[in-house]
């Protein structure tokens, strides 16, 4: 090859080198130039921002709704039915709470609910009546036992005064002439036989052992005494039949006894006899506690009553012979001293019966007492939850027969019927329209509003009516405080023109209450997930992207659950 050739093709290599590294620099120099502009655009870029003050200005709840006038209401039925009677024509002139239409019962039945509703009311009313009587009688009766404890107290207060005086009079005079004692036996026979007659009587009205009672008693008190224990009245019962044979068996004594060995084994006989009682009146004080008290049968009261009358008259045996035996005794056993110690004793025997008489009587005499307070304390209790069962049924009553007068569609107004919706024997349901009445007012806009949409309305300024290309600004003349029964709440906007809009559709536009830096309209958040979007925002400087936590979305715009700073720039897409 020659130098000339050689420098050719040095040439051409070269030439060749300096287009491909030419190359190289431009792709790699544009490479990074297309890397670094998004950054260079962000950088240079001027958006467009908004404070969020401005954002909220723009946010409103939008609803769109009709003209309407206030002269038409339509009247819809509050109960399932059939209709059966309709009792005006289109046009007539109604009056205010007249009946319009009538329905028929075929569903529901609440005929027969208002009259299970006011048998209820009239049970819990005689209820209490009853109840108020019952414990009234309880009343009359534990004040009645309390007022025979008091007495049966008093008397064995005198009796155990009584009989200690005449143990003390039998300790000073022990020996008395046999002849006198002879004349008295008739009348120690007698005071005897007249205290079994009480305990026998007494206890028969209520064991029945004789047949004269069980042929005029009624036969209720069978079920209640003594029914705690079986065995304690069959041994009453038993006790009882003894006592009337001893009793007999006293009869038949001879008034004067002929010797002295008679007189004393006659007067210890009715000594016996008076045990014999006195044992069986403790008995029938058992016999009462065993029994079960039951209003208008046997009730507590007169089994506490019963009670008292048979510790008295336990107690009232011991004064009955006691010092006329004592003084038998002394001349039977012939013997001074003897008599002495005789009375002695039963001095002694008479004071510690008669404390413990006392002791009993007193302890029945608190018990009525108790038994008493207790009836008083919870008379007021019963009542008052037997009133509350009144009111309890007149709240359901009363519900009953609301739910029944729906079955009356009426008219809210006196105005004009202005068209009926339904005809005769059709079937219709709650919430069916019935009929229009028609007035005179004014042209008005209802929008119904959500529980949620209500808490966020500020009813206290003007809201934006939009109609095709017109913006009428109007105030809310009212807003329901109360959700109706579909749970929605009603703002009426009242016109102030007299333009006429009836039936057109317009877009209401309410002004909202909440916290400015806690709402973002849709259009601005970039959804992440579920929980997490995404905003952009100004610095000044460049634009960062800030991810935020939504708490709800409200129609057009989300509402935050952290609010932003108050000072923040949110670029507008």
């Amino acid at each position: 090859m020659t130098s000339a050739e050689k420098r050719k093709s040095i040439l051409i290599w070269w030439s060749t080198f300096c287009w491909i590294f030419i190359v190289l620099f431009w792709l790699i120099y544009f490479s990074s130039i297309n890397s670094i502009q998004p950054e260079l655009e962000e950088i240079q870029a001027n958006p467009e921002v908004a404070s969020l003050s401005e954002v909220f200005k723009q946010l409103t709840l939008d609803k769109p709704w009709k003209f309407a006038s206030t002269q038409d209401i339509i009247v819809t039925s509050q109960a399932n039915g059939r209709v059966s009677k309709i009792y005006y024509k289109e046009w007539q002139q109604v009056s205010w709470w007249q009946p319009v239409v009538a329905l028929s019962d075929t569903i529901a039945s609440y005929k027969l609910q208002v009259d299970r509703a006011k048998n209820s009311l009239n049970r819990a009313i005689l209820s209490k009546q009853q109840t108020e009587l019952q414990i009234n009688q309880q009343i009359e009766q534990a004040q009645l036992a309390y007022e025979n404890a008091q007495n049966t107290f008093e008397t064995a207060k005198r009796s155990t005064e009584l009989s200690a005086k005449n143990a003390e009079i039998n300790v000073s005079s022990a020996d008395v002439g046999i002849d006198t004692l002879k004349n008295n036996f008739s009348a120690a026979k007698k005071g005897t036989i007249n205290y079994l007659d009480t305990v026998i009587d007494t206890a028969d009205k209520l064991l029945w052992v004789s047949q004269y009672y069980e042929d005029n008693l009624d036969s209720w008190l069978e079920v209640y005494v003594w029914a705690k224990d079986s065995s304690l009245k069959e041994r009453a019962k038993q006790e009882l039949r003894q006592l009337y044979t001893k009793r007999d068996h006293i009869k038949e004594i001879s008034d004067t006894p002929s010797s002295t060995d008679e007189l004393g084994k006659a007067t210890n006989e009715l000594d016996e006899s008076l045990k014999q009682a006195s044992n069986f009146a403790w008995t029938m004080v058992d016999v009462m506690r065993n029994s079960i008290s039951s209003v208008g049968t046997l009730s507590q009261a007169q089994i506490d009553s019963y009670i008292s009358t048979f510790q008295g008259l336990q107690a009232k045996s011991a004064g009955i012979l006691a010092e006329y035996k004592a003084k038998v005794d002394a001349q039977v056993s012939n013997s001074w001293t003897v008599a002495q110690e005789q009375a002695n004793i039963w001095l002694e025997s008479t004071l510690l019966q008669n404390q413990d008489n006392l002791f009993k009587a007193e302890m029945a005499l608190k018990n009525a007492k108790l038994a008493l307070d207790t009836i008083l304390e919870n008379k007021d209790i019963q009542l008052d939850m037997l009133s509350n069962a009144i009111v309890d049924a007149k709240i359901a009553y009363e519900t009953a027969l609301t739910s029944y007068n729906k079955l009356s569609v009426r008219s809210p107004v006196s105005w004009v019927i202005g068209e009926i919706l339904v005809s005769e024997w059709q079937d219709v349901w709650a919430w069916t329209q019935i009929f229009k009445v028609s007035g005179t007012k004014k042209q008005q806009i209802e929008v119904y509003i959500t529980s949620d949409e209500y808490q966020y309305l500020q009813d206290d300024k003007p809201v934006e009516v939009v109609y095709q290309d017109k913006i009428l600004t109007w105030n809310i003349d009212a807003i329901s405080t109360v959700a109706d029964k579909t749970n929605l709440f009603k703002a009426t906007i009242q016109m102030d023109t007299d333009i006429s809009l009836l039936w057109d559709i317009a877009k209401v536009r309410f002004p909202i209450k909440i916290q400015e830096n806690t709402l973002l309209p849709l259009d601005q958040v970039k959804i992440l997930n579920d929980n997490e979007w995404e905003i952009k925002v100004w610095d000044g400087s460049w634009i960062e992207k800030k991810t935020i936590q939504i708490k709800k979305v409200w129609w057009s715009f989300a509402e935050l659950k952290e609010a932003l700073p108050w000072n923040l720039k949110l670029v507008m897409n």
